[in-house]
Formats: C-alpha cells, structure tokens, sequence
C-alpha cells in the first residue's frame, strides 16, 4: 500500500491486511518517480516517521483540551502503532565505532559526532 497523506491517519486495517505500507507524504512532481524506483528496489526508503501513528484514539483527548497530556510522540503515554521514528529499510546496517570531537562538553558549545557506517545487507547497490 501506498500512503500519500500530510500526517498521521487511522492504518489499523492496513497493518492487519497490506504486506507493507509506504507512506510517500506530499512527494511533489518528480514523486511518482520516486515511489516507483522505492518499490522497484533502486533505491533505499530509509525515512523515519515524524510523526506518531497512534493505535487507537483511546486516551486521545479532545481537541477541547490543548495541553499536550497524551498527545505526540514525546507525551503519549499509550502504546502507538508506529512511533515517532519508526521506519524499515530494504537492507541492514553496521554503525560504528562512535567519536566525539570532546569528552565534555559545556552548555553552548558544538559537538561534533563521527560515526561508521556500513551496508550489510544484500542490497549493497542501492544509493
């Protein structure tokens, strides 16, 4: 299944039924192209959700209430579908070792972080 939609919806029934959903977001005028390279294999949908799927709208307050209790991925306090950050990818990785420019750091202060990482999978051609 092939999602195109501008944020979180209900996928209950797509998680139960589909073999896998894409969610292609608002792509633009070269997006039919990318979907189609993406379900071909030629490249990598690596992305990660910026938003959280929810399960169900139990918990969910009303938009009557405009706090943030149990709502988005950093106050939900029930268990989601997809959380904020969740995604696959076609082939597997190997990260590290992890360097930091600075073993401490003051507030304000850049930090640079290098890390290695390596495609593991059998899909090494994929850019």
């Amino acid at each position: 299944m092939v999602l195109q939609s501008g944020s979180a919806v209900a996928l209950n029934w797509a998680n139960e039924h589909a073999n896998a959903i894409m969610e292609a977001w608002y792509p633009g005028v070269e997006g039919g192209t990318a979907i189609a390279r993406t379900l071909a294999g030629l490249n990598n949908p690596a992305g990660r959700l910026p938003v959280t799927f929810y399960a169900s709208l139990d918990g969910i307050p009303q938009f009557t209430d405009y706090s943030m209790k149990n709502r988005t991925y950093r106050y939900f306090a029930g268990k989601p579908l997809w959380g904020f950050g969740y995604g696959l990818s076609y082939t597997t990785f190997q990260y590290g070792p992890l360097k930091l420019s600075s073993e401490t750091l003051e507030a304000g202060e850049p930090l640079t972080v290098t890390v290695t990482i390596k495609n593991t999978g059998s899909n090494v051609a994929m850019r």
